[in-house]
């Protein structure tokens, strides 16, 4: 399966459950001074709607490949007039050389071609241009996840590997030296259509409608009402940012 095909059939649950990003992170992204800024693999639009509403930028553009995806962000972002959506890869996105400040990729870079995307990179940014590698993260030790790690192996004996997607070499090999990091705290509250649907939103959770699906909601049921307190659950998580300007190997 290809790439931007992997969250096909999760959009709705992705854009209920996904979390959205700390106030802190889009201070640093301002303090880069962008004019234009370009959202990789925007999904249904979470990061590009802050990116617009705390004014990153004078002019914002999202690219999201996946069909069912892309016509989600359209929907949800159909108000802001000013943004441009493509529905290029991050390996070819069809804009002109030399047009864009600020590329950011949040919860994206672990599905790209490093090589073709550096490329690119290099290729759109202007001088002394920026990319943001941005992941909202889970805090592991936290006893619900990983109560919510057993449920989801059940179904997929890997998931753990799938958690851990910020691979430092990776990201090292992009930029190609040095780079700046970042940690924010982002703690998440849902509620449990929230919790559900957040967990239901990863490309390797099974189809709600399956009975894998079912027994895999039935557990997060179980999981949610041990730890909620009037409804609600605190969902520990955290930012990641890596951001530099990408070097000539």
């Amino acid at each position: 399966m290809r790439s931007e095909e992997k969250f096909t059939g999760k959009s709705a649950f992705y854009d209920a459950g996904r979390p959205m990003y700390p106030v802190a992170l889009f201070r640093d992204l301002s303090n880069l001074h962008p004019h234009t800024v370009l959202d990789i693999g925007a999904g249904s639009g979470i990061l590009t709607k802050q990116l617009l509403e705390y004014g990153v930028g004078q002019k914002v553009i999202a690219s999201e490949p996946n069909l069912e995806m892309h016509k989600k962000l359209l929907e949800n972002l159909a108000e802001y007039k000013e943004l441009d959506i493509l529905s290029s890869s991050a390996e070819k996105i069809n804009l002109p050389d030399f047009s864009v400040d600020l590329i950011v990729a949040s919860q994206a870079f672990h599905w790209f071609d490093i090589t073709a995307f550096r490329q690119e990179a290099q290729r759109l940014l202007r001088r002394n241009g920026w990319v943001s590698l941005i992941w909202n993260v889970r805090e592991e030790n936290a006893e619900v996840h990983k109560e919510t790690l057993l449920a989801i192996e059940k179904f997929h004996p890997k998931a753990k590997q799938l958690w851990e997607r910020t691979d430092i070499q990776e990201i090292q090999r992009f930029f190609g030296g040095s780079f700046l990091r970042k940690q924010y705290q982002n703690p998440v509250f849902y509620d449990k259509q929230g919790f559900i649907h957040r967990n239901l939103s990863s490309s390797y959770a099974p189809k709600a409608d399956s009975l894998e699906g079912f027994q895999f909601i039935r557990d997060l049921t179980k999981i949610f009402e041990t730890h909620q307190k009037n409804g609600q659950l605190r969902y520990p998580m955290k930012t990641f940012h890596y951001y530099g300007q990408v070097r000539a190997i």
